[in-house]
């Protein structure tokens, strides 16, 4: 296959925060008319690695410094026409403890409205949970391999 005919699409990374206590960071943002909570991550910058992308969309969206660990997902977007979208998630430790969350007001399509450290219990309680397929089977220093999921992407977002 010549290199012009291989497909073309986006990349990004995030991450699943964790504090000494086990709990996950979670964000609520409302993208495209819809309020979710999820983890923080966005796409990849011209000459940086996943794991740089990582870090900085963390400190961009909740102003933490962290230490990457383990790959724990594979974020595929499809459409009808194929693959348009690969997203690693990573687990990370806020590093130094403790630190402030400190949220970003808005960043692209995305405007961040809340945050908090929960459990796994209070984090399946919650509405509009992004991660809840990722988490419902185990918690993420439980998964024994990254996880990888399907999303749909529409067009018109």
């Amino acid at each position: 296959m010549r290199w012009r005919d291989r497909p073309r699409f986006g990349l990004g990374a995030g991450a699943l925060i964790l504090d000494p206590d086990d709990r996950l960071l979670l964000i609520e943002q409302e993208r495209f008319g819809e309020r979710v909570w999820t983890v923080p991550g966005g796409g990849l910058e011209l000459g940086e690695t996943v794991e740089e992308c990582a870090r900085r969309e963390v400190l961009e969206e909740v102003g933490l410094r962290v230490t990457l660990g383990r790959l724990v997902a594979v974020e595929q977007w499809v459409t009808a026409g194929g693959l348009v979208g690969l997203g690693l998630e990573f687990l990370a430790r806020p590093e130094p403890w403790p630190q402030e969350v400190v949220l970003a007001d808005e960043e692209d399509t995305a405007t961040f409205l809340d945050h908090g450290w929960v459990t796994r219990a209070e984090a399946l309680q919650l509405p509009n949970l992004w991660v809840r397929d990722l988490i419902s089977d185990a918690w993420p220093t439980e998964l024994a391999a990254p996880i990888f999921r399907k999303h749909t992407h529409f067009e018109s977002r």
